[in-house]
């Protein structure tokens, strides 16, 4: 059993520890962590998760939008294994050096890529990456999986970590009356 680290994108913005550490108060950490288990990063946490020094030894892309492949521009974790389902954005697959391993699609497209290649293995979901990714390392039998970043609940309204893609793109959009 290897320990696990699950790098979400969420910014606690309260400060609040009991629902567990937002990204930005494990990145100073993060390497640390690294030297003693498994890394898994969800799309949006692979950029910080670098910036901090880390490579994720794992990334789970899920969203099939192009838009979230944005989140890794300049990125290229050229060690990092990617674990997607086929209907992911075909843009996703440019960032990543080795060939992607696939998990069963929800999406139409995905079903259709798999009545013609064969079903590939399930991973839950529930309306988010994290969850597959959780579900992921509980697959691969990590024992414990810590988890950082994460918080369905949207503290302050934030959905991502400071700096993220779509929080630039809301500022970029922004304007003296906006």
């Amino acid at each position: 059993k290897e320990p696990a680290v699950l790098v979400a994108a969420c910014e606690h913005l309260t400060g609040d520890l009991d629902s567990g550490g937002g990204l930005a108060e494990v990145l100073e950490e993060l390497p640390a962590l690294a030297e003693h288990a498994v890394v898994v990063a969800v799309d949006t946490a692979v950029a910080p998760a670098v910036a901090a020094g880390v490579i994720p030894d794992v990334a789970v892309v899920v969203d099939p939008q192009y838009w979230n492949t944005r989140h890794l521009d300049n990125v290229r974790p050229d060690s990092t294994l990617l674990v997607s389902e086929s209907s992911a954005h075909p843009a996703i697959f440019r960032h990543f050096t080795d060939p992607p391993l696939f998990s069963s699609s929800l999406f139409p497209l995905g079903r259709a890529v798999e009545s013609v290649i064969g079903k590939m293995g399930p991973l839950g979901t529930g309306g988010s990456v994290s969850t597959t990714a959780w579900d992921l390392l509980r697959f691969m039998g990590c024992n414990p999986i810590y988890v950082a970043g994460l918080d369905l609940g949207f503290p302050a309204g934030r959905t991502h970590y400071r700096g993220s893609f779509f929080e630039s793109m809301a500022v970029a959009s922004g304007d003296r009356l906006k």
